[in-house]
């Protein structure tokens, strides 16, 4: 975990507090070593319900994989994806209802990479 944050803070990693940003590195190693298959992955869940299947997109001129879920518990999750070298950066949204996930995922247009 690189970055865990909500806007009335948190007192750590495991905290439930909702909503909140989690940004992620994990080294790029078969069979999860690009973006799409860490999507595939999420959606696998049997107690996942999926909003948005994964899909490609470009953000400021860098390729991402999106996906959107809510899970047995309904909790709301959007999760974007990219590439760094020999690593996969994740962003995960996470939230109380589609609306929040929507308005706080839609941040993810302000990130860029130099």
């Amino acid at each position: 975990s690189l970055l865990a944050a909500s806007p009335d803070g948190l007192n750590s990693l495991a905290s439930p507090v909702l909503p909140r940003i989690n940004i992620w590195a994990h080294r790029r190693m078969p069979p999860l070593d690009k973006p799409m298959d860490h999507a595939q992955l999420l959606v696998s869940g049997k107690h996942n319900e999926v909003l948005v299947r994964p899909q490609e997109l470009n953000i400021n001129g860098r390729q991402f994989v999106r996906v959107q879920l809510v899970n047995a518990a309904g909790k709301y999750q959007a999760r974007f994806i990219t590439e760094v070298g020999d690593f996969l950066i994740g962003f995960d949204f996470l939230t109380d209802s589609e609306k929040e996930m929507a308005e706080y995922s839609n941040s993810i247009k302000s990130v860029k990479f130099e």
